[in-house]
Formats: C-alpha cells, structure tokens, sequence
C-alpha cells in the first residue's frame, strides 16, 4: 500500500485538492511499513526471520495477491494507455479503475481495521500497550484513507463525475461485492 496510492490514482487525478490527499496518503503509508518494522523488531528477538517467513507463508501470499491484483491490473492497462498501445477500451479502463478503488476501499476499511481490533485487544488486556497506542495513531490515518476512497465511490455512484461512471460502476457492483467478501472472509 506504501507506493500504490501515487502509482495508481495520481497519474489519472484532476482535482489538486485530491492529488494533495493522495500525495501525502502515500507519504503514510510509508511511515506505517517503518512503525510495523519497528513494532516487530520489539516484539521480536529476531525480527528479520519472522520478516522473512512471511513472503514465504502460503496465506499471506494469498492475501497479498487479492489486494494487489486490481491495482496490478489497473496500472497495467493505465500504462498500456498511456504508451499508446491499449489493451482495452476507455470504457474497460475505467472500470478497472472502479474496481482498484473499491479494492483499495476494502484493504483501508476492513482489512486494516480488522488487525486494528487485535492490537487493541491486547492493549485492553495489558499488553503490548505501546504498540497499541502506535497503532491507534496508523488507525487515525487510515480513517482518512478510507473516507477518500469512500468520496471517491460515491462520486461515482451519485453520478457527480464522470457521468459514464455511474453506469460503470453500476455494472462492477457485483466485482466490487466479491471485493468485499473475499476480504470479509480473509
């Protein structure tokens, strides 16, 4: 998440005060990746082989690949575009762009928040409080994360951009719904 927000949604942004959020969202999730190192190396004797462990761990793998496949396929075809040599249609494009948002939406609003309620736990227990307390503040940030990618979807939905996108979206809405289940279910 640290480079995708940047990678995927600057290149197509048209409003400054988005390009701004989206610029700085990058700039956070960057500081999140160093506060999650840092509150592994503490938890940790040896952090650098539970780091190591986990690109190689079959569930975390699968998880990493239904987050980043909309994204991936998203900045494929945006770059395809872009070089003059497109794979599919504006109108596919777009949707692909839907799709990478509710993606993105899904990750910021449920996937986050989900290890969120286990850190706080832990806190409420006793434990780990400091890392809790880190994590409230990640917590805080990705609460802005997420009502952007939430204005970004009602946008579309509401028909107040793009007046091709409510339709687009209309039609991703049962992709988006296996977005959001997949993510449940993880």
């Amino acid at each position: 998440q640290g480079r995708s927000p940047s990678l995927a949604l600057l290149p197509v942004c048209t409003l400054p005060e988005l390009e701004t959020c989206i610029t700085w969202w990058t700039a956070f999730e960057g500081m999140h990746n160093r506060s999650y190192n840092y509150i592994l190396k503490n938890v940790y004797a040896v952090a650098g082989d539970l780091l190591d462990s986990i690109v190689l761990d079959p569930a975390i793998i699968k998880r990493a690949h239904e987050t980043v496949k909309y994204y991936d396929d998203w900045i494929k075809h945006l770059t395809a575009y872009r070089a003059g040599v497109s794979l599919c249609s504006m109108r596919e494009l777009k949707a692909k762009l839907v799709l990478c948002v509710a993606s993105i939406n899904a990750l910021e609003g449920l996937s986050f928040y989900s290890s969120f309620v286990c850190s706080f736990a832990f806190a409420e227990q006793g434990l780990m409080e400091g890392n809790a307390k880190q994590i409230s503040t990640i917590a805080r940030d990705e609460s802005l994360h997420l009502a952007i990618t939430q204005n970004i979807l009602k946008k579309w939905y509401n028909n107040d951009d793009d007046p091709e996108m409510v339709e687009i979206y209309a039609e991703c809405l049962p992709a988006i719904e296996e977005i959001y289940r997949v993510v449940i279910e993880q």
